[in-house]
């Protein structure tokens, strides 16, 4: 698997641990619906950095049960 289909998963996963659908998920953090599409398909790549905050936001705002991490690379 490599970077790009392991972001759509754990973004994926991340919005299953929410209960919310694409379309609410993507409304609730102010993104177009068709680019958060894009990305949970894999038609767009999505930037490491932007998983991560949105990991961080869900789980500060207690949105989900999540346990999406990022490796640091060396």
């Amino acid at each position: 698997m490599n970077e790009n289909e392991d972001n759509r998963e754990k973004l994926t996963q991340l919005r299953k641990s929410t209960g919310m659908s694409m379309k609410q998920f993507a409304a609730y953090f102010g993104i177009p619906y068709r680019t958060y599409q894009d990305w949970e398909y894999g038609n767009r790549n999505m930037t490491d950095y932007l998983l991560r905050l949105l990991a961080y936001y869900v789980k500060m705002e207690q949105l989900g049960n999540t346990s999406i991490t990022h490796k640091e690379k060396n």
